[in-house]
């Protein structure tokens, strides 16, 4: 699970898996919906960017993040990803829908993120807004892990 504890850094992003929030849920990460909702969801999406672990560190095996790594590798092609702190964040599109430039980052410019659980979550006019101001490469308050 990977958390960051700045709102304000994921304005505009939707969490696909999201059933119900820490507060609503009683939890500290809230729940999710069941595989089969978090499928339909990624489906009726053409844009998704995914919060993952360093490559090599083993797979979760829960329903709902098999149903992603499988919908993910069935309807959709990696664009592109930016390693942050030990997170990879990956912006996936359906086949052909690739931005030019998946990442607008030069040196010393700020960087769009969008950094929040290890879910996959869609960008609300993704292609057109930048989501958040932070330097290269940094997300801001991200707590690594849990």
């Amino acid at each position: 699970m990977w958390s960051l504890p700045d709102p304000g850094s994921v304005r505009g992003l939707r969490d696909l898996a999201l059933d119900r929030g820490p507060v609503a849920s009683h939890t500290l990460y809230g729940t999710e919906v069941p595989a089969e909702v978090i499928r339909a969801r990624m489906l009726a999406t053409p844009r998704i960017v995914a919060v993952r672990d360093p490559a090599g560190q083993p797979l979760d095996a829960t329903p709902g993040e098999a149903v992603k790594r499988r919908t993910l590798a069935a309807h959709f092609v990696e664009c592109g990803t930016r390693r942050v702190r030990g997170a990879r964040i990956t912006v996936f599109a359906r086949p052909g829908r690739c931005p030019g430039r998946v990442f607008r980052i030069r040196s010393g410019q700020p960087a769009a993120s969008g950094a929040v659980h290890r879910k996959a979550e869609e960008g609300v006019h993704a292609e057109h807004r930048r989501l958040t101001r932070t330097p290269r490469g940094a997300v801001p308050g991200v707590a690594g892990p849990a």
